[in-house]
């Protein structure tokens, strides 16, 4: 006999065994399944120190506060402001998570809005959160967005991130060694300032064309590997906006 399941419920499985993966446990049980209900039909998210994982099969999402004439929209954890008609940015978390993900997308009142833009403060301080993976339709992430994040550790950018705002991830004690996509061209001052964890950074920028001040002053020891093509152009612009006497540029 061949059991069929309805698409939440097959959604609802395809959750529970998420998050029995992510918890490191051998089984899937009633605690699994009570989680991933809960993703499925409230569009919740698990527990504190699980996952924020944004999913492609979203509810529509409830306005919760309005600010100056504009609402702000809860999903899976993140909030959400809508910025033009095909547009939205992220606000900030609802509650406490380690790993990030930002989605490329989110529906909201029937309508498929691109994310676009983190808001200037919307992570900042934040001491849960250990890893950001980025939505490839993220081209700007505001000012001091991921500032002082003691315990964020790894990121990684989406394709089509252009702008990284001034102290976005300044005094990120624990950050590690991070790659900047092709799409990069401008970073403002003190982007990645006083990082002391980070040993490299590949910047595999094709059209990056301001460095602002310090914005590399990651630390005395930092590796910046360039593109071989584009490295004395690179250099001396990272050089210009102001880095440690001892910061190390290599080709690749």
């Amino acid at each position: 006999m061949q059991i069929s399941y309805t698409k939440p419920a097959q959604h609802a499985l395809k959750y529970a065994a998420k998050a029995a993966r992510e918890m490191k446990h051998p089984y899937i049980g009633t605690e699994h399944l009570l989680l991933a209900l809960r993703e499925e039909y409230t569009g919740g998210i698990w527990e504190k120190n699980d996952i924020v994982q944004p999913v492609r099969y979203q509810f529509n999402a409830a306005p919760l506060t309005e600010q100056g004439g504009s609402y702000k929209y809860l999903i899976g954890g993140i909030g959400y402001k809508i910025l033009n008609e095909r547009e939205v940015s992220v606000t900030g978390l609802a509650a406490e998570y380690n790993v990030i993900q930002i989605p490329a997308t989110v529906v909201i009142n029937d309508k498929v809005y691109k994310v676009t833009t983190i808001d200037k403060n919307a992570f900042s301080g934040n001491k849960e959160i250990t890893d950001v993976i980025f939505g490839n339709n993220v081209t700007t992430i505001g000012k001091y967005a991921f500032s002082q994040c003691p315990n964020l550790r790894n990121i990684r950018f989406g394709s089509r991130v252009k702008r990284i705002g001034s102290n976005a991830f300044a005094q990120c004690t624990k950050l590690r060694n991070f790659i900047l996509p092709a799409s990069v061209r401008h970073i403002d001052a003190r982007a990645f300032y006083q990082c002391p964890a980070v040993k490299v950074i590949r910047i595999n920028s094709t059209a990056l064309n301001y460095v602002g001040k310090k914005a590399f002053a990651v630390n005395k020891t930092v590796t910046i590997r360039l593109p071989e093509k584009l490295f004395a152009r690179y250099q001396k612009l990272i050089k210009a906006s102001s880095v440690y006497s001892k910061t190390r540029f290599v080709k690749y």
